[in-house]
């Protein structure tokens, strides 16, 4: 009977032992290595995911899409909130036309705001 402490497992992956060498400018190291912390991968790992011909998945796409989702949903309420304001006559009787121009003035502000911070996200996705 053999002991199973030190019989091979039917799954275990087979070990890399072959070794390949790339010359690289400083530049393209750090390049290399921006890109592999940007997908989770050690450097390794995506050189040989990229050397098989996988596409890598960056974990800041994810981030920044979660990022991106919420700015998005933070418009939306203000575009509903406005819906409300034009389309509820009681609360243009209570503001009157003209409080209900400047209700409408005060979110402008918050639009910018959050299309400017939509856009600086946009624009953290280059690489």
């Amino acid at each position: 009977m053999q002991n199973s402490a030190f019989t091979p497992k039917a799954n275990a992956r087979p070990k890399r032992s072959k070794h390949l060498r790339v010359p690289v400018l400083p530049q393209e190291e750090q390049q290399i290595i921006k890109l592999a912390e940007s997908t989770g991968l050690s450097v390794a790992a995506y050189l040989r995911n990229i050397g098989l011909g996988y596409k890598p998945n960056s974990i800041l796409d994810s981030l920044l899409i979660q990022e991106l989702s919420r700015i998005n949903a933070a418009q939306s309420r203000l575009g509903n909130l406005i819906k409300l304001a034009l389309s509820n006559p009681e609360k243009a009787e209570l503001y009157g036309e003209m409080g209900v121009a400047k209700e409408m003035k005060k979110l402008i502000p918050a639009i910018r705001k959050l299309q400017d911070e939509m856009l600086s996200v946009v624009e953290s996705i280059k690489l």
